[in-house]
């Protein structure tokens, strides 16, 4: 029988959202472990940086001591509680990597397999009319890239914004002034940067 023919998504309609909602279709076991491993991202993110708000109040604990006795019942509590926190925060970590590397190996286990039994399909013509490289390039760097975005970079995306929201809390919550204070800065240096660089590029061209 004739296989099925190839369908390939308009790339207008897919974004990252719409990739990932092919590949959990595709692999409906990965939406739960998935799911888990990026509440864990958060979570471990969010306890990093708990951690230096900890870290401060051994210093104030120091500092109110240095014409006095130290507190040293307090500095011990306060460190307990810190080595808490950077542990939950490192096994939250390594579990969101561990659940993240098993299921997409998996996903391209099944995906090679899936891949192998639709070359066997294919008719013989269309290995005429396309060459051997981009059939490859599907069976091999594909799914591999497939698979280290699934395990590194979304991860790294959800925890990079986990912190960068949550350091904007902290920062406020901290010292709000200073806090807009370093924001209007960033703000300014990223509009100063696009202006010289608006100018600067049809040099670059050239």
């Amino acid at each position: 029988p004739m296989p099925n023919r190839i369908k390939v998504p308009e790339k207008s309609r897919r974004g990252i959202s719409g990739v990932l909602k092919e590949i959990f279709t595709y692999s409906k076991n990965m939406k739960v472990p998935t799911t888990i491993a990026m509440l864990l991202a958060v979570a471990g993110a969010i306890l990093t940086i708990i951690g230096p708000n900890q870290l401060s109040k051994i210093t104030d604990l120091i500092s109110d001591s240095l014409y006095g006795e130290i507190d040293l019942d307090a500095i011990t509590k306060t460190g307990i509680v810190l080595l808490c926190i950077y542990g939950f925060g490192a096994l939250f970590t390594f579990l969101q990597h561990y659940i993240m590397a098993t299921v997409t190996l998996v996903l391209s286990k099944k995906m090679r397999g899936d891949l192998s039994q639709k070359i066997n399909r294919v008719p013989m013509k269309y290995f005429n009319r396309v060459s051997h490289g981009d059939i490859l390039s599907r069976v091999t760097n594909d799914v591999s890239t497939l698979q280290q975005a699934l395990a590194n970079s979304l991860p790294s995306m959800i925890t990079a914004i986990a912190q960068f929201v949550g350091c904007l809390v902290m920062m406020i919550a901290t010292e709000w002034r200073m806090a807009l204070s370093a924001i209007v800065v960033t703000l300014l240096g990223f509009l100063i940067m696009a202006l010289i660089m608006g100018r600067s590029q049809r040099f670059f061209i050239e």
